[in-house]
């Protein structure tokens, strides 16, 4: 049995609040920012879904898919303005400024984010490593030879 995509928004969209309508709007023709958004909100989140199994989880256990899924509980946010989160990354300008012109995983001008490290070792812990590594090296290599 194949789901469709009518089966399956009938689920992932079975109740979308009216504050969300533009980003509904904007899904074809938005940003990729809103289209994102959107992904997020709809898969991930399960944010319009019920909370019963999605489509394809009832196939997989062989049961039948219902003609209408049961509406999802209101969120306390429904009625509230839908503010989209700020885009926080940096552009590949700011990014090369902030390292020092670090280059960016697409090359120049590619619109990639800039490469970037979650850890900074401390100074010299880099050198440490090496000795120590080389260290290591050497001596495996003397007793392999002996």
């Amino acid at each position: 049995l194949d789901i469709g995509n009518a089966r399956s928004n009938s689920f992932y969209e079975r109740r979308v609040p009216p504050k969300y309508a533009p980003l509904f709007a904007r899904r074809r023709d938005g940003a990729r920012s809103d289209r994102e958004r959107l992904v997020k909100l709809k898969y991930v989140r399960r944010r319009f879904a019920p909370a019963s199994p999605a489509p394809h989880e009832l196939l997989e256990k062989g049961l039948e898919l219902p003609s209408v899924y049961d509406a999802p509980e209101p969120w306390p946010s429904d009625d509230e303005e839908d503010i989209p989160p700020q885009d926080t990354r940096l552009s590949d300008q700011q990014a090369a400024s902030a390292t020092g012109g670090g280059m960016s995983p697409g090359g120049a001008g590619s619109g990639a984010a800039a490469w970037s490290m979650p850890f900074q070792p401390p100074p010299g812990a880099a050198n440490d490593f090496f000795e120590t590594a080389t260290a290591s090296i050497g001596e495996a290599q003397r007793r392999g030879s002996e």
